[in-house]
């Protein structure tokens, strides 16, 4: 499906960065609900006027505020924003549910926060995206960088549900549907058994690699332990014939790089998509804090900004 390499191609140009989500009302929101009540339930939904007017009136400026408030985020953080209202200028030509199934998928594959936008609890798809942040345990603030809790998001849904249902809309269904999910009790997360083992990051690069699925980065990974054994290395040109120490294996991956530095990144089964990376390090500061990590860097033909550090 286009949806589904759309996805695959967005994941890997933003791999390897901190993202931060913004879900913002667009099509609809409270700015909608003003505009139904006085002007578009007067209108055939069917009719060209009715989406002039719906967009003259509610599309447009809900991207300009969402904008702007995106543009003030921006200065406050140094992390990557996804600002989804530039894709309704993309000549995708899909359907309502395709745009709410691949905003699901990123979310929970490549979003590390979320900031909902003032109004988000009168859009379907943002309601959408906030249960699909809530499923992946995925950090949401309001628009004034404070958490939001599922109690004061459950309270703002079913005020907005109560407004739809006023002006006789469906999409107060639909919203329904989703605080629905958020009041079924949580089922209780299964206990590991100690005969299951939790899969880590450098344990998927290195079966991708020897099984010759994908075109990996080389990367060095170590055990969690003060003795810093190296657990998997995949390094170009590397004489796996010989025996290297650790120092030697880090030192051979920071010069395989056209930069002689490296990225790195830790993680854990807690934390599986990896803590915060870090850029630019060379064999001098690569020593520090290394016990537990994974050391990995691209291919000579990707800047060294492009690979990391992940640990295990």
């Amino acid at each position: 499906m286009i949806t589904d390499s759309f996805f695959a191609i967005t994941k890997n140009i933003f791999a390897d960065n901190e993202i931060v989500y913004i879900s913002c009302p667009i099509t609809t929101g409270e700015r909608f609900i003003h505009w139904y009540s006085s002007i578009g339930k007067s209108l055939d939904k069917d009719s060209s006027k009715y989406i002039h007017e719906k967009t003259k009136s509610v599309v447009n400026p809900n991207i300009r505020a969402a904008k702007e408030c995106i543009k003030n985020i921006r200065k406050a953080t140094n992390k990557v924003i996804i600002d989804p209202t530039n894709l309704e200028n993309c000549k995708l030509q899909w359907c309502q549910n395709e745009f709410y199934q691949f905003w699901d998928k990123f979310i929970k594959d490549v979003v590390d926060e979320m900031i909902l936008l003032d109004g988000w609890e009168y859009s379907i798809g943002c309601c959408c995206e906030y249960l699909s942040a809530i499923e992946s345990n995925i950090k949401v603030y309001t628009q004034n960088m404070e958490r939001l809790n599922v109690e004061e998001a459950k309270r703002k849904m079913s005020i907005s549900i109560k407004m739809y249902e006023s002006c006789q809309l469906q999409d107060g269904s639909q919203i329904s549907n989703i605080l629905n999910k958020l009041l079924e009790p949580e089922e209780p997360k299964k206990l590991m058994d100690k005969s299951e083992k939790a899969v880590l990051k450098d344990e998927k690069l290195h079966f991708l690699i020897s099984n010759g699925i994908a075109n990996v980065a080389q990367f060095v990974s170590f055990e969690p332990t003060s003795s810093f054994t190296p657990k998997f290395v995949h390094i170009n040109n590397l004489n796996n014939d010989k025996p290297h120490t650790t120092k030697e294996i880090i030192e051979k991956l920071i010069l395989s790089a056209p930069s002689s530095s490296v990225n790195i990144r830790s993680f854990s089964p807690e934390v599986m998509k990896g803590n915060r990376l870090v850029f630019n390090k060379t064999i001098i500061d690569a020593y520090s804090g290394l016990s537990g990590r994974r050391i990995r860097q691209h291919p000579d033909s990707v800047p060294a900004t492009s690979g990391h550090l992940s640990g295990s």
